[in-house]
Order: structure tokens, then sequence, then C-alpha cells
């Protein structure tokens, strides 16, 4: 018996997973530590979502002892919206020393359906660590047992390079906060909420 998450997906007969609340499908989890001097530098999400609304906050629970940004990116990597963060803003649990934080974006940003972007974590600081973690799943298609499925992938880089997206990997740490959304019908009057997207009214 273990006080955790079963770690177990469901694959349909067509080869297609669905998500399990309270289950965990992953073959293995990694923490990834960063500063402005290790590679990668910057991590999160290569995401997009099913409908338009606005990016309004975010969420951070990891391990950190390190200021950081919290940087919007479109496909290109222009800069859309950003936030710095000092680590004495976070929330600490006193028992582990993880961090879980929700932060309103000073300035949010307009998503557009159906459209990628990266929403990823950049340490500012040589002498300390911020931690980002992923779940790797056996295959492209077993990402869809986690909820956002394929459309929330792992993405990193170094030094401003090129960027590394990784399909097989779920960014766990991380999630998002929507306002203003958007169904095509009724602009601002739908709720959403799926794995690694909270909702924000």
């Amino acid at each position: 018996k273990a006080g955790r998450w079963p770690c177990v997906a469901f694959e349909y007969d067509d080869g297609t997973y669905a998500p399990i609340r309270g289950a965990y499908a992953s073959a293995a989890s990694t923490l990834v530590g960063m500063n402005t001097s290790t590679s990668p530098d910057e991590a999160g999400a290569y995401f997009q979502i099913p409908f338009a609304a606005r990016l309004s906050s975010f969420e951070f629970w990891t391990y950190t002892n390190d200021n950081f940004d919290f940087v919007l990116y479109d496909a290109s990597s222009n800069v859309l919206t950003s936030q710095s963060m000092d680590k004495d803003e976070l929330q600490y649990l006193a028992s582990t020393g993880e961090t879980h934080s929700v932060f309103k974006l000073a300035t949010p940003y307009a998503l557009s359906i159906n459209t990628w972007y990266r929403a990823v974590i950049k340490p500012t600081t040589t002498t300390a660590h911020t931690y980002l973690s992923y779940a790797t799943t056996l295959s492209a298609a077993g990402m869809d047992a986690f909820p956002g499925g394929q459309n929330w992938q792992w993405t990193s880089r170094a030094d401003a390079g090129s960027w590394t997206n990784v399909t097989t990997r779920y960014p766990t740490g991380l999630a998002l906060g929507f306002d203003q959304l958007d169904d095509g019908v009724n602009p601002g009057s739908v709720s959403y909420d799926k794995g690694p997207f909270s909702r924000v009214r």
C-alpha cells in the first residue's frame, strides 16, 4: 500500500488514451535544476488551447531558492508577456521546502485558439537553482493519459538558443490560469478546468 497517486494509464483498442483523474500515467519523473549557467536555463510548457482566452495567472509548485522570470513566448520566441518573481514571495511548505504559489500577471495576454505558445520559467541568478519537473510517457499518444495531453509538452533551451520540444515529456509543477474565455458563441462566458489549465474568473 502506497500513499501516492496510482501510476497507471488505460489504452483503448484503437491506440488512443484518455485522462483519468487521480492517476499519474508516468514511466518516470525527472526534476531539472536550473540557473543562468546551466543547460537548460529555460524550461516549461509548449502548449496550445482549444479556445481563445486571456492568460491571466500562473501557478508554480516546486523547489527553488532562486529568483526567476515567468515568460510567455510565441512559437517564434517573441516575448508576449513576462513577470519577474522574487523567491521571498513564494509560499513554502516547511516540512519539505517545496513552494506552491499562484501569481496574477501584471500584464495578461490574449491567446488565440489552437496556436502554439511557450510558458517557461527562466532563472535570473547563477548562485542558486530553480527546479521544474516533467513526467515521461512511453509514447506521444500516451501523453493523452494526462489532462491537456499532447498539447502540453516539455520545452527547454540554453543561452537563448534553439528550443527542444519533447513529445513524451509532460511538464509538471506549472499551470496556467485564464479569464475572458471565448467558446465562439458567447465570448467571456465559458469556464475551463482541465489538467494544467486552471480556471480563473
